[in-house]
């Protein structure tokens, strides 16, 4: 299916239809490298820490254990971050391709990933310097920065910017549409919330249901090493296709550009 509107029609509906549409006809794909990127990283990381505190508990964390579980966690930690980064440039590259009609494969969404994990990397730092910086001095600077530079990594992936450049495009893209992509990122993070609570509480209940002296086959720690990860995964999912779609509405809404433009940049 190939996505294309009128020229001057910015459309919330549009956007969180897009954002499914494009997540349906791609869903193996795109559940399989979340899963790797995301879930398999953030399973790590919670195995590696329950093991650790699980061992100080039993008096068994000695240097050695304690150093191990170190590297794994540090290990875990970087492959998560690395995992974001091609996460998100291999969706914003399948779902751009998709919204033209054409599918692509995992195999080429990782190649593409990876090819952007380091302007994404540091775009990522410049940008969580700024947020942290506007929201520690005043919430409402840094919550305009992070609506004006939503369409900062889209305009790396897709228009090859630099990552300085990349800041000016989005804050131009998101001109006179800011209060409706706010809206769109409120309710995405409520959800999220939402969503995260409910399984953060049925941890909390399976970990004392089960015990505080159960080992790793318990329910608690298959929920905070499976569940927990593979709910992340989905959300982290869905927020990252939906900035391709917010992103592709932008371009088709202020400057007439269709599916087929965008994509033409992979090919």
């Amino acid at each position: 299916m190939t996505y294309e509107q009128p020229r001057g029609s910015f459309d919330m509906g549009r956007i969180m239809q897009r954002t499914f549409s494009v997540l349906g006809e791609n869903l193996g794909q795109f559940a399989a490298l979340a899963f790797i990127c995301v879930a398999v990283p953030q399973g790590v990381i919670a195995a590696v820490s329950l093991f650790l505190a699980q061992a100080a508990g039993q008096g068994g964390a000695t240097e050695g254990v304690y150093l191990i579980t170190v590297a794994l966690g540090l290990v875990g930690g970087i492959a998560s971050m690395v995992g974001a980064y091609l996460l998100e440039a291999g969706v914003l590259y399948a779902a751009v391709s998709g919204m033209n009609g054409r599918k692509v494969t995992l195999g080429q969404m990782v190649s593409t990933g990876f090819g952007f994990i380091l302007p994404l990397f540091g775009l990522g730092i410049l940008m969580g310097l700024a947020l942290v910086l506007g929201f520690a001095l005043l919430l409402v600077p840094g919550i305009i920065m992070a609506v004006a530079w939503i369409a900062a990594a889209p305009a790396i992936v897709i228009e090859r910017k630099g990552i300085t450049e990349s800041f000016g495009r989005s804050a131009d893209l998101t001109r006179n549409h800011r209060w409706a992509i706010f809206a769109l990122c409120l309710i995405y993070s409520v959800v999220y919330m939402a969503v995260t609570f409910v399984v953060m509480a049925l941890t909390g209940g399976l970990t004392a249901a089960v015990g505080a002296t159960s080992d790793l086959a318990s329910l608690g720690a298959v929920t905070n090493i499976l569940i927990s990860p593979l709910v992340s995964a989905a959300l982290t999912l869905i927020g990252t296709t939906g900035v391709a779609a917010i992103y592709f509405e932008l371009r088709s809404s202020k400057e007439g550009v269709g599916a087929r433009e965008l994509a033409a940049v992979f090919e």
